[in-house]
């Protein structure tokens, strides 16, 4: 008896709320609206501009972190090679927004080609220096700079042909080189014969000493002329004045209508780098104040204590999904229950 008039109860309450909400939309609709319609609408035009904001935030902070982080591994480079200084990284880091602003190529990417370069070998002044030509030869080549910083490091560790079909034609350069240790094997060879004729009697002591101190002089001479010349002091103004074919090129691309979106593209990166600039810290100090002090207290915790939770939670889990299922099978029965009420 007591479920024949829960039953009536319901019904006649469900009966009641539908006449009302039937009542509603009558009226929204003779106003012309859909209130289905409406709400879908609604929530899918906030799920977008949510996922959307939460998207250009998300970009913005990654974009100032990745120039955040080029700046950190430039100056640790600069640090490690005993040349740091707040104005030598600054002066880099200036050129490279200065190179961005006409051409398009991401600073970030620059201040990386930079610090390759300085590994290889190159001092800060002469990675500077290199920056503009670098952003040539990314153009010329078709690749991202920190692939043409790789290849023009080839040079520095003595593949002198590596930029040849780019325009840094180093043939010249090349050439002065096998002379030098053309000469320097010579040397050594005269000197290997004047030892022979020594030994073998042909000349004096006063005459052997007079001439192996006249090529040892010369072999003396022709290492340092080779050393310099291997130097990365220079194998840059070899570069540098054998990159005149590719002079501007960068420049000249950002003039085309790719070249000009590409400017714009990189106009808007900088300003996201400012936004994301303004939520790192913020972030931060999230991490720092709360996730951090979160992560030891778990790590922290007393195993049995931890397996408690994890067992809970995981039978929350299952209640939940248990209840859920319920209540669509009870809503079942009671509809079913109604339907037959009607009959």
């Amino acid at each position: 008896m007591i479920a024949e008039e829960l039953i009536v109860k319901l019904k006649a309450e469900t009966e009641e709320f539908q006449k009302g909400m039937e009542a509603a939309k009558k009226q929204l609709k003779e106003q012309g609206v859909d209130i289905k319609k409406t709400f879908s609408e609604i929530s899918t035009g906030m799920i977008l501009a949510g996922g959307a904001i939460t998207g250009a935030l998300g970009f913005a902070v990654k974009a100032a972190a990745d120039e955040e982080s080029a700046q950190t591994k430039l100056n640790a480079t600069l640090k490690a090679t005993g040349q740091y200084s707040k104005e030598a990284s600054e002066s880099i880091i200036e050129l490279a927004n200065a190179i961005q602003s006409k051409t398009g190529i991401d600073n970030t990417a620059l201040e990386n080609g930079a610090r390759m370069l300085i590994q290889f070998g190159a001092t800060a002044d002469q990675a500077k220096n290199l920056l503009p030509v670098l952003a040539d030869l990314s153009t010329a080549m078709g690749v991202d700079i920190e692939t043409a910083a790789a290849r023009m490091g080839q040079i520095f560790d003595g593949n002198y042909n590596a930029l040849k079909r780019y325009g840094i034609n180093l043939t010249e350069f090349q050439q002065k080189l096998k002379d030098i240790q053309s000469n320097l094997d010579n040397t050594a060879n005269q000197l290997d014969k004047l030892r022979q004729k020594y030994e073998e009697g042909k000349i004096s002591s006063s005459e052997y000493k007079k001439a192996t101190e006249i090529l040892t002089a010369r072999q003396k001479d022709l290492q340092k002329q080779l050393e310099d010349l291997q130097s990365p002091s220079a194998i840059v103004n070899a570069i540098m004045e054998h990159s005149t074919s590719i002079n501007g090129l960068a420049e000249e691309q950002a003039k085309t209508l790719s070249g000009q979106i590409t400017v714009l593209k990189a106009e808007f990166e900088d300003w996201a780098k400012k936004i994301g600039g303004i939520l790192i810290p913020i972030i931060k100090d999230l991490i720092d104040k709360y996730l951090k002090p979160l992560i030891d207290h778990l790590s922290n915790m007393n195993p049995v204590v931890l397996e408690n939770i994890v067992k809970i939670t995981a039978l929350v889990g299952v209640l939940l999904l248990t209840g859920g299922t319920m209540i669509k099978v009870v809503s079942g029965i009671l509809s079913m229950i109604e339907f037959v009420a009607y009959l």
